[in-house]
């Protein structure tokens, strides 16, 4: 490993396990069910158990399906994996990925579509000549898709939040995997990690 996933890992750890800072932030622990009738999750790849994924699943009470919508901003979020602790992030050619550190890849603006359906579109990209939004995508396949096939008034583009609790959390900041608050990490459940996409 090298020193600087090494020094990653110690961070994240750190992190995770230090309680002294007080929870400021008012984050729903939640599922996102997308149009195309799967739940966004996050597990480990198959060819890889040390890589996790970002992926569709369609159980609505697999752990994997539960995320943390943290507010970052105005009607900006981040969305954390409730047990794994990466977020979902979207890096410059439009791929969704599991980011082990929050950064602005992992800002996402969030619009009620219609009925309630919510788009998530990357803060950081943007089609370079068009300026359209590149926005969080799913597919039937349970496979992610790029930011730029996207768009918004596809269904694959389209997902309903099924809000669990609102919990109490520390801001997340760059470089930093946030931890639970002490009321939140006793009531969040053990939990399996789920998988990725392409």
């Amino acid at each position: 490993m090298s020193k600087r996933r090494k020094s990653f890992a110690l961070q994240r750890k750190a992190s995770i396990y230090n309680k002294t800072e007080e929870p400021q932030l008012k984050a729903v622990k939640t599922r996102l069910e997308s149009r195309c009738g799967l739940f966004l999750s996050m597990r480990h790849s198959n060819d890889d158990s040390r890589t996790i994924i970002v992926c569709g699943n369609n159980d609505s009470k697999d752990p994997s399906t539960l995320f943390y919508l943290i507010p970052v901003g105005l009607r900006v979020v981040s969305i954390q994996h409730s047990e794994t602790g990466h977020f979902i992030a979207m890096n410059s050619n439009g791929k969704i990925y599991a980011s082990e550190i929050f950064g602005l890849e992992c800002k996402f603006k969030e619009n009620v579509f219609e009925n309630y359906w919510c788009i998530y579109s990357s803060l950081q990209y943007k089609h370079p000549e068009t300026q359209r939004p590149w926005h969080l995508g799913l597919n039937e396949n349970g496979k992610c898709i790029r930011g730029s096939r996207a768009k918004k008034d596809r269904n694959v583009s389209h997902f309903l939040p099924r809000p669990l609790e609102v919990m109490m959390m520390r801001e997340p900041s760059h470089q930093e995997i946030i931890g639970q608050s002490r009321s939140s990490q006793a009531s969040a459940t053990n939990e399996v990690t789920g998988e990725q996409a392409v």
